[in-house]
């Protein structure tokens, strides 16, 4: 099957820059693909909730706008190095990265210096926008972090591919047992 680029994914979501968004916004209306519209939702269809960009010092973003799409900061120039290696920026052209729990820091916005929003990261493993996440956005808290609740979630289209290939096996299965029983019915019948 075709996949889905990480564009695909997220450009009908409002661009902001690091430190803007809101916890609860209201979409535009407009899509551009069928991934898109099935991810409005039900529960609250039409708003976003968790699309907040991280605030990143100026240093920071200089040194994510270098990063070259696709690429990571292993890229970067030696004196714009840290130590972290794993930071990558999305490509617009190709599938999204992994999401993981660090994805504030991890995955770049493809045209954007900062990191994914919990709504863009919840939609890379896709979640409906009206899905809202709850808990802080720092791990000073004892509890779970909105990115913890994104990077270790089972992307809801999976599970739903996996359940309903688990309820066609039962079926099949079920349907070899009736069978069974019939075939046990009709010589248990024949043999009286």
């Amino acid at each position: 099957m075709p996949y889905l680029t990480a564009w695909e994914a997220l450009c009908d979501l409002p661009l902001i820059d690091a430190g803007e968004g809101a916890e609860e916004l209201v979409h535009s209306g407009n899509y551009y693909n069928l991934y898109q519209r099935e991810r409005r939702g039900c529960r609250s269809p039409g708003m976003i909730f968790n699309h907040r960009a991280i605030k990143h010092c100026d240093r920071v973003q200089a040194r994510y706008a270098q990063i070259p799409e696709g690429g990571d900061n292993q890229l970067l120039p030696v004196e714009l190095r840290t130590k972290k290696r794993n930071v990558w920026k999305l490509n617009r052209e190709k599938p999204s990265r992994t999401v993981t729990c660090n994805h504030r820091t991890d995955i770049l916005h493809p045209i954007l210096p900062r990191g994914t929003t919990v709504r863009e990261a919840a939609r890379l493993q896709s979640f409906d926008d009206d899905y809202r996440f709850f808990g802080n956005l720092t791990r000073k808290a004892k509890w779970l972090t909105q990115d913890d609740q994104v990077g270790n979630a089972v992307a809801p289209l999976l599970a739903r591919a996996l359940a309903l290939h688990i309820k066609s096996v039962l079926a099949q299965e079920e349907l070899k047992v009736q069978a069974e029983l019939v075939k046990q019915t009709c010589n248990h019948n024949s043999n009286i």
